[in-house]
């Protein structure tokens, strides 16, 4: 197919194009004044489709046992503790949040994010702390931080991350300044 407009675009993403197109609302679906509007706007429809598609964010629904110690809570998970990779000090230190039955929002970090930062990247998305919560998705969804690193902070620079090294699925509860990187995930619940 020489010469065709997607000779610029690798295969993956052609068929991601197709994909999308199959998904976009139907005829019955969208009205003709919407479909124009959109048409007008094709800015906005860009930052739309960015967000939401460059941009994830991940939703669970879970239960909090917020009456739980710090180390039953991080125990209820069932990931290997290295050693000396949990600091208790810290740890005891774990606020206990409010709420039984919460939402917990996960995006993925752009770049790297000192701990001065957290909450303000939070407060970007509209989420605020709650490392309780962080740790009931961990617990009732382990292969979430087998694919994505995720974590919660709390203080200046109280820090839990789950993740997966080779077959191993653990947790990491330390004061580090620059815990956050490329690609991890940070979590909250909304303001």
């Amino acid at each position: 197919m020489s010469g065709t407009p997607f000779d610029d675009f690798p295969g993956w993403y052609v068929s991601f194009q197709t994909a999308v197109l199959k998904q976009l609302p139907r005829p019955g679906d969208i009205t003709w004044v919407i479909a124009r509007d959109w048409l007008k706007n094709q800015g906005t429809l860009k930052e739309v489709l960015s967000r939401e598609l460059v941009n994830p964010i991940i939703k669970f629904q879970v239960l909090v046992n917020r009456s739980l110690t710090p180390q039953e809570a991080l125990a209820e998970t069932g990931r290997s503790i290295g050693i000396g990779m949990v600091s208790r000090s810290i740890l005891s230190a774990l606020p206990t949040g409010q709420g039984e039955d919460v939402e917990v929002h996960f995006f993925p970090l752009k770049g790297h994010l000192l701990t001065s930062q957290y909450e303000e990247e939070l407060s970007k998305h509209n989420l605020k702390p709650d490392p309780r919560a962080v740790i009931a998705v961990n617990r009732d969804h382990p292969f979430f931080a087998d694919h994505y690193e995720n974590g919660a902070q709390w203080g200046d620079d109280s820090c839990v991350l789950f993740s997966r090294h080779n077959r191993e699925r653990g947790v990491v509860v330390r004061s580090d300044d620059y815990l956050w990187t490329y690609g991890r995930w940070l979590g909250g619940v909304l303001k």
